[in-house]
């Protein structure tokens, strides 16, 4: 009754991983959608073929299907928990740093690869978290600058009349105001 399995298969090099990021990207739209009239399922299943065509074509081992929308949905997984993680320690802390005294962080996140970057930003995902965090000096300023401390905007002053231009009648007829 214990179905043996096969041998384990080899991680995904990061030539496929890039090649199953770009073309995720390229069908998101197809692949996001919910099932209706615009998206059936045939259509899905037909864009996620021919995706994992394409990563198999690129694979030093074969794949299937099943493998390549798991790893999606690993890579999606990871990219969502690790993004989770840094917008709380910014959160928190106001920088990336994980000297925080939890206990629990065992690994020392400080930022997205540029895959998982290109992940959340496909899922919509709103990070606070800056790309690059600069050191404040005289030349440069933060991107985590306080917007309250910028100097007042001021409204435009309405535009002169030129000079010798003719006076327009008061439409109060002759009443200041």
């Amino acid at each position: 009754m214990t179905e043996e399995k096969g041998p384990r298969k080899t991680n995904f090099t990061q030539r496929e991983i890039e090649r199953l990021v770009n073309l995720v990207a390229a069908n998101f739209k197809t692949i996001s959608n919910k099932f209706g009239d615009a998206i059936t399922h045939k259509a899905k299943t037909d864009t996620w073929m021919g995706i994992a065509d394409k990563v198999i074509a690129i694979s030093p081992c074969h794949r299937s299907l099943r493998g390549v929308q798991k790893k999606w949905a690993d890579l999606k997984l990871q990219a969502k928990k690790k993004a989770a993680k840094l917008r709380k320690r910014f959160q928190a802390t106001g920088n990336l740093s994980s000297d925080n005294g939890d206990d629990d962080d065992d690994d020392d996140v400080t930022h997205l690869t540029e895959i998982e970057e290109r992940i959340v930003g496909l899922l919509g995902i709103d990070t606070v978290i800056p790309k690059r965090v600069k050191t404040p000096s005289a030349s440069t300023t933060s991107i985590c600058q306080d917007p309250y401390d910028s100097p007042p905007i001021r409204s435009p002053s309405p535009p002169l009349r030129p000079a010798g231009s003719p006076t327009l009648p008061s439409p109060w007829g002759g009443c200041n105001l």
